[in-house]
C-alpha cells in the first residue's frame, strides 16, 4: 500500500524546505552600533563646544542624522534579538517575517547620512587637516581636531564603498563572461562525468528522505495522535512509524523525530 498523492506531496514539500532556526549572533552589526554611538557622542560634544565655529551647523546636521540612525538601528536589531533561538517554519518564513521589520528604513536613513558627509567634504575643498588655531598656530583648537577626524572619517567610509563596488563590478563582470562564453567552450569527459554523478547523488539525495510506507494492525497505538486504527502508517529512516497524516502535521511545525528528535527531513 502506497502513499496517497497529497500525503506524498505534503512530505516531499516538507523535505524541500525544512524547519530554519534563527541563531545568527549579528556580532559585526551590534559592534558598529557600538562604533556610531561613540561617534554621536563625540560630534554631539564637539557641537556644544564649537557654538561659535563654522562648523557647527555640520556637526549638529551629522549628529541629528547618527542619532536618528541609531535609534532606528536599536528597533532593528532588538527586535532580532527577541527572535533569536526561534524555530520558523522554513527559510521563507524567516524572509517573511525580515521584510516586515522593514530593513530598508535602515538604508535609507544611512545614504542620507552619507551624502550629508559628502556634501561637508565637497564644501571642505581644498581639504586641510589639523589640530591648532587657525589664528594661533601653537594653540590646539578642539573644533579643528574634530573636523580633520571628521573628514578622515569619511574619507575611510568612501575607501570602503569603492572597495565594495569595485569587487560587485569584478563578480558581475565575472558572471557576464560565463553566461556569454562558457556556452562555446569545450566540455572534456571529466567535467561531464563530474556533473553526472552530482545529478545522481542529488537525486539520491531527494529519494532518501521519502518515508516508507507500511501497513500496521490496528491495536498499535500512534505516539502522535494516541488512537489505533487502521490509517496508513509510514516507518521513518530512523525506524518509527507513525499515521502519514499525523508525521505530515508534525513536520509542519516540527523537522524531528517525534520519539527520537532525529531530523528526519535532513538531507543525507
Amino acid at each position: 500500500m502506497s502513499l496517497s498523492f497529497e500525503d506524498a506531496n505534503l512530505l516531499r514539500i516538507m523535505s524541500m524546505y525544512p524547519a530554519f532556526v534563527y541563531d545568527e549572533k549579528r556580532k559585526f552589526n551590534q559592534l558598529c552600533l557600538v562604533f556610531k554611538m561613540i561617534g554621536f557622542v563625540f560630534y554631539s560634544r564637539t557641537a556644544v563646544i564649537c557654538v561659535n565655529d563654522k562648523l557647527f551647523p555640520w556637526f549638529c546636521t551629522v549628529s541629528c542624522m547618527m542619532l536618528v540612525s541609531i535609534c532606528n538601528t536599536l528597533r532593528y536589531e532588538y527586535a532580532f534579538y527577541k527572535v533569536y533561538g526561534m524555530t520558523f517554519q522554513s527559510i521563507d518564513a524567516f524572509k517573511e517575517w525580515k521584510t516586515k521589520q522593514k530593513p530598508h528604513i535602515k538604508t535609507v536613513l544611512d545614504c542620507i547620512e552619507f551624502l550629508i558627509k559628502v556634501v561637508y567634504l565637497y564644501k571642505s575643498f581644498p581639504l586641510t587637516f589639523g589640530m591648532y588655531d587657525e589664528n594661533d598656530d601653537k594653540k590646539f583648537s578642539e573644533c579643528v581636531f574634530s573636523g580633520t577626524l571628521l573628514k578622515l572619517h569619511i574619507m575611510v567610509i568612501m575607501a570602503g564603498y569603492s572597495i565594495i563596488a569595485l569587487l560587485f563590478m569584478c563578480l558581475y563582470t565575472d558572471i557576464v563572461y560565463r553566461r556569454m562564453w562558457a556556452p562555446w567552450q569545450p566540455r572534456d569527459a571529466m567535467t561531464l562525468n563530474s556533473a553526472v554523478n552530482q545529478m545522481n547523488a542529488q537525486n539520491a539525495t531527494v529519494s532518501a528522505v521519502q518515508p516508507i510506507a507500511v501497513i500496521i494492525d490496528n491495536e498499535t497505538e500512534c505516539c502522535i495522535c494516541l488512537e489505533k486504527n487502521d490509517k496508513l502508517w509510514i516507518t521513518t529512516r530512523c525506524t518509527h512509524s507513525f499515521h502519514a497524516t499525523c508525521v505530515a502535521e508534525w513536520m509542519r511545525r516540527n523537522p524531528s523525530c517525534p520519539v527520537c528528535r532525529t531530523n528526519i527531513i535532513q538531507t543525507v
